[in-house]
């Protein structure tokens, strides 16, 4: 059991996970890895010889297995894990108890950042997180909070100071996201031009400041919406088409952003979003801020240069927003944009989408400022 004082979201402890009653359980349609401690408990565990004959068929090494990601469960011809129960639940849990799962499965949505800090935040694939914070109006606080996880977590990666300075870049972009005298959209164009200025080398909270508010001063471009809605099907089409989490859901987006009138769909919809969901903003920039935390931007898994994880940013916010506004088109209740955005973040926050993303946008040369200020303005 490894023991740490945690930085943490202010309502971290506010998660309960919904069990039977999640609509998409975190384990419908993954291949669920796991360590290698876990893999070599799972082959021995005492269970019934129903339950040992499942998990016998179902544990596979995973390819170029690593000591965090060594194994995997595989899904069966459904795509839901083979030790789901018709209720939803995980019968190994329940035969032997929550000690008998996989750490990836007894602490998701919980992810663990030991890099340059302790930090613990729930990623927003999980849906109940999604409820959490769509309603939520104060803007999100950070507190210390001590945690005990039955794994061995990895020592830190970087020196002292290093950490004092990436912990107050990550503090800036927090506090930029919410700063909410500005526009969203603004806000998002300020943080690109923060980031910008970090390539020079490194900057204080003042400068950083200076560039935010310089630039979420400069009027957002006039919209084209035929550009918009161009570059949000580039997107879709590349990142999100073909993937288990948001496939069936970009199909059904897709055709509205095909054809001579999808900028006027798109603008359709967004007007009509607006109308239906006036808290969206404030909804959006909870969404946002979690995000951010969770992956510790910028220097997360994929992330080295602050530029470059700016455009990520600009694209994942314009992919969010863009989701989320042409799925309310087809589907106007709350429920399906819930599930929408947990799909979405399936994939933005446990794959490289948002690496990607800024290839995309800079193979197609829509990555400059004009064009990123038409994407974050959906």
């Amino acid at each position: 059991m490894d023991t740490r004082d945690f930085l943490v979201p202010d309502n971290y402890a506010d998660f309960h996970c919904k069990c039977g009653k999640c609509r998409h359980t975190c384990c419908d349609g993954w291949a669920v890895t796991f360590p290698r401690e876990d893999y070599f408990r799972l082959l021995s565990v005492t269970c019934s010889p129903e339950l040992r004959r499942k998990l016998d068929t179902s544990l596979h090494l995973a390819d170029d297995p690593t000591p965090e990601r060594y194994a995997e469960l595989l899904p069966n011809w459904e795509g839901h894990c083979p030790l789901q129960r018709a209720d939803g639940l995980c019968a190994l849990q329940a035969e032997c108890g929550e000690e008998a799962i996989s750490s990836t499965c007894r602490y998701y949505p919980r992810g663990i950042r030991t890099m340059d800090d302790d930090e613990c935040a729930c990623s927003v694939s999980c849906e109940r997180v999604v409820e959490m914070l769509l309603h939520r109006l104060p803007p999100m606080t950070f507190r210390r909070m001590r945690l005990s996880f039955a794994m061995a977590l990895p020592p830190r990666e970087t020196d002292a100071a290093l950490t004092v300075e990436t912990r107050q870049l990550r503090r800036d972009v927090v506090t930029m996201l919410q700063a909410r005298e500005v526009p969203l959209a603004s806000r998002m164009m300020g943080i690109r031009a923060a980031l910008v200025l970090e390539e020079s080398g490194h900057q204080t909270s003042e400068s950083r400041w200076a560039a935010f508010r310089a630039a979420a001063k400069v009027a957002i471009p006039p919209a084209d919406w035929a550009l918009r809605a161009n570059i949000l099907r580039t997107l879709m089409e590349e990142l999100l088409a073909d993937t288990i989490s948001m496939g069936g859901i970009a199909a059904e987006i897709l055709p509205l952003l095909r054809g001579e009138q999808a900028g006027a769909v798109l603008q359709q919809a967004a007007g009509t979003f607006q109308a239906d969901t006036p808290d969206w903003m404030i909804g959006t920039e909870q969404l946002m801020v979690n995000h951010v935390f969770y992956e510790g931007f910028p220097y997360g898994t994929y992330q080295e240069r602050p530029a470059t994880a700016a455009v990520s940013l600009c694209a994942e916010y314009a992919v969010l927003r863009g989701t989320a506004v042409l799925y309310h088109q087809l589907h106007p209740d709350e429920t399906a944009l819930v599930d929408a955005i947990a799909a979405l973040f399936r994939v933005m926050e446990h794959s490289a989408f948002g690496w990607n993303a800024a290839v995309v946008l800079e193979r197609e040369g829509k990555a400059g400022e004009d064009v990123i200020g038409q994407i974050v303005g959906i």
